[in-house]
Parts: C-alpha cells; structure tokens; sequence
C-alpha cells in the first residue's frame, strides 16, 4: 500500500467514527417528517432507528440495506456520507409516499390545478369544501401512475360535481 491510499483509508474510517451516521440518519428522519414515519417505511421498530440515530447502537447490514432500500438512498452515502445521497428520485418519492409523508411537489400540483379550475369557472368554495377537494384530489394524484394525465380537465370535472 501507499502512502496516499493509507491517508485516503485513513480519512474514509474518519468518517465512520462519531456521529456521521447518526446525522445522516437524522437527516432521513427529517425527511419522513419523523421517527414512526421512518420506522414504518423501512419496516423497522422506532426504537431501533432512536438508537441508531442517539448513537446507541450500530446498524446490522440487512438493517442497513433495508434502510437505503426502502428510503431510495444510496448504501455508499449511508454509510460514508460521500457518493450521490438518491439512487434516483422515483425511489424516494415512493418511499416518501409508502411512508404516508406529505408529498410538498405534489400538494403544490394539485393546489394550482384547483385554483385554475375554479378561476376558469368562476366558483369559489367555502374554506371546508376547498380542504375536502383538496384531500380528494391529493389522494388521486397520488395513486395516478402517470402524473402528466392528471391535469385541468380532470380537476375541472370533479370540481364540477362539488360545485
């Protein structure tokens, strides 16, 4: 072995000292909005991602598999911190919404959809209609496979039927 590779084992083994993991599982955390979320996602007990995340316990490499798996990160950033954080972006909004997370892209989509529904027809709805249509129409953009055929006139016909 060199020198350089010595010095650059060195500093990968830096990283998996002291809290690395522990931010990193924090982070994902935040992600899932909390630790029941998290848990739930992964199919593991909250306990054991509190214990991972107050540095209390190590995680086995299946947990640690489960884990990347089933958040869309990848085991190279889990685990050092360095490499891309997503394996892409479909898997951790399907792990987001198996977690029963808030999709924030999605809220936003429906939420410009209605509004240009109900401007383009001149209705209004009262404050509980309006947060039922959108608890309605979230629920079906979410189970829509193909995102880009929910678009105005599909809004525009269930708004007609609250109207």
């Amino acid at each position: 072995m060199t020198n350089n590779s010595n010095s650059d084992w060195d500093a990968t083994l830096e990283k998996l000292k002291g809290d690395a993991f522990a931010a990193r599982v924090v982070e994902l955390i935040e992600e899932f909005k909390n630790v029941a979320n998290l848990a739930r996602a992964c199919g593991l007990s909250e306990s054991v991602i509190r214990k991972w995340r107050d540095e209390k316990s190590e995680p086995s490499r299946p947990n640690l598999v489960k884990l990347a798996y089933n958040t869309g990160v990848s085991l190279e950033w889990l685990i050092l911190g360095d490499h891309p954080k997503y394996v892409n972006e479909i898997d951790r909004n399907a792990a987001i919404r198996g977690a029963g997370a808030l999709d924030r892209v999605a809220l936003h989509t429906v939420l410009r959809l209605l509004d240009e529904a109900l401007e383009d027809r001149g209705l209004r709805l009262d404050a509980d209609k309006k947060a039922q249509a959108i608890d309605l129409l979230y629920d079906l953009y979410m189970e829509t496979e193909n995102k880009d055929e929910f678009d105005g006139k599909k809004v525009a016909k269930i708004i007609s039927l609250a109207a």
